[in-house]
């Protein structure tokens, strides 16, 4: 059996939000808000034939904002039946969980960690208080990512295609890896932005750059994947985590599609997708 630190599933791609630099892409994929809410069929086959080769210290169901899917405590369930992982998490920015707050008790008690995201002019000090009350009243772990407090967005994306020695070393200095495996539709990746960059940047198909998780699955194929030592194609625009291209950016949104793929290049004027 194979063991990861962490992986993720994004149940939706949609938000309320549309940050420039999100690695998940939201504001490109408006469009794609209704058809990318997984199936809890597609998520309950995808972690039984995953689980039968690899356990992960905590599993998270991210978005976009995961609480708007209408079956995120169905989805939940799933993962708490396949024995994925240790700790269930659920990644949100709070503002959708407001509206939980006279208590839906089945959701508080379906994970074991919110990870809480807030940011400028979205979450007052007193609604923070008040999911974290929630939280404690249904022994449930908070961490709080306060945006406010510690600036952590950097980067998205490299103005120009990089060349095959820069983008090894992105590859090699990227922290992504190390910690953000994803679940997506069939596919494992090794990077949370190997469902999007392919598609929507590189005009490539869905799954590039990532292993099939079908029925066949070893854990010698998991393994062999992970353990590639070149650069996934999507490197090559990517700025990754702390490699040299992942500047410390100011946090904010953008809602013009044009405009935000160009300033998460570093860009001041728009280009079209």
């Amino acid at each position: 059996m194979i063991n990861l630190p962490h992986l993720e599933t994004n149940v939706t791609v949609a938000c309320q939000l549309r940050c420039t630099n999100c690695n998940h892409f939201v504001a490109i994929q408006v469009d794609k808000f209704r058809e990318s809410m997984v199936s809890v069929e597609q998520l309950e086959r995808d972690l039984d034939i995953f689980s039968r080769v690899c356990h992960v210290d905590a599993y998270a169901m991210i978005g976009g904002e995961p609480t708007l899917h209408p079956q995120i405590v169905d989805l939940l369930e799933v993962a708490r039946d396949s024995g994925i992982a240790d700790c269930l998490e659920v990644w949100t920015n709070g503002m959708r969980l407001l509206a939980r707050l006279p208590e839906d008790n089945k959701f508080w008690q379906s994970f074991d960690r919110l990870i809480l995201s807030r940011y400028p002019g979205k979450l007052t000090n007193q609604e923070v208080s008040n999911i974290a009350n929630v939280c404690g009243r249904s022994q449930v772990e908070i961490r709080l990512i306060d945006e406010t407090q510690h600036p952590n967005w950097t980067q998205l994306l490299d103005p120009v295609s990089a060349n095959d020695s820069y983008a090894q070393e992105k590859y090699d200095k990227c922290w992504f890896r190390t910690y953000c495996y994803v679940l997506d539709n069939g596919y494992f990746g090794r990077c949370c932005t190997s469902p999007f960059i392919p598609k929507l940047i590189q005009r490539r198909e869905f799954g590039d750059d990532m292993l099939r998780v079908n029925e066949h699955l070893t854990e010698e194929e998991l393994r062999a994947y992970l353990d590639q030592a070149h650069f996934m194609e999507s490197c090559r625009v990517c700025a990754g985590r702390e490699t040299p291209s992942s500047v410390p950016v100011e946090w904010r949104e953008e809602r013009d599609p044009d405009k935000w793929l160009a300033i998460s290049r570093g860009q001041t004027e728009t280009t079209g997708l």
